[in-house]
């Protein structure tokens, strides 16, 4: 398993997450972002890693704390 690519991955579902309006979206990205979480996961846990307890409290029910969405024209 390439972590560099998952963590990537991981990380570009969260940011689209916190920059959509659109609710769907945010829970299609943090379902995403979960789902990549579960790999990490699993590989982690499989090679015996330490860090693998760390990747579990992401992989709950998508969650997203409420973000003030502020746009500026140019």
């Amino acid at each position: 398993m390439d972590l560099n690519f998952q963590y990537a991955e991981h990380q570009q579902s969260l940011m689209r997450a916190m920059i959509t309006t659109c609710c769907t979206l945010r829970t299609q990205h943090l379902e995403s972002a979960g789902s990549v979480a579960k790999r990490i996961h699993a590989w982690q846990q499989a090679e015996g890693a330490n860090a693998a307890n760390g990747w579990s409290r992401l992989m709950g029910a998508p969650e997203f704390p409420d973000i003030s969405y502020q746009r500026t024209t140019v």
